[in-house]
């Protein structure tokens, strides 16, 4: 004979599917240099995903802090020789800008 699965096991299920749909993003660029310059101070890798002209994704660890006043003009170095404006990145990591979160 079956046994059904007690209502709390529901609850759960349902408690985990809300869970999952929540995403972190960030939603202009000071977040994202706070982000950027956080993950350089920890030497963390990022893997970006990017928009010129078309989506593309890189990777490698940041050569310098963020400094710019003017964020709009702002560049990121990765150590792969590859230089992105701030207003290219779409993700970090696996956060995107809220512009792209129903990606």
């Amino acid at each position: 004979m079956l046994k059904s699965k007690p209502r709390q096991h529901t609850r759960e299920r349902i408690r985990t599917f809300f869970t999952m749909d929540q995403r972190q993003t960030f939603g202009n660029l000071e977040e994202l240099t706070q982000l950027l310059n956080k993950l350089y101070n920890e030497n963390t890798s990022v893997a970006l995903l990017a928009d010129r002209e078309g989506l593309f994704r890189t990777s490698g660890n940041i050569v310098a802090p963020i400094n710019e006043t003017k964020l709009e003009n702002a560049t990121l170095a990765l150590d792969n020789g590859m230089s992105l404006n701030l207003t290219e990145i779409v993700a970090v990591n696996g956060i995107f800008h809220s512009d792209y979160s129903e990606c």
